[in-house]
């Protein structure tokens, strides 16, 4: 996070797997605008909106949304 923050003009996109073998990536979200995830269930779409997350997309049904939003001035 340290890095991110400090380096934030020289990033655009950031992928982050949220699902990972050990932890999660939930703690990288505050301050993103939009996830892009294949768990978009009700309850992973909470945990990614708590810490600030504006959208969440799902992976499998909305990856042209996805792009559009990024594309967009965001």
């Amino acid at each position: 996070m340290a890095c991110l923050q400090a380096n934030e003009e020289a990033w655009q996109l950031l992928v982050v797997d949220l699902l990972r073998k050990q932890g999660t990536g939930l703690g990288v979200l505050a301050g993103i605008m939009a996830a892009l995830t294949n768990a978009a269930s009700p309850d992973n779409r909470a945990e990614c909106v708590r810490p600030g997350v504006d959208t969440v997309f799902d992976k499998a049904a909305q990856v042209n949304e996805f792009l559009a939003y990024c594309a967009a001035e965001h």
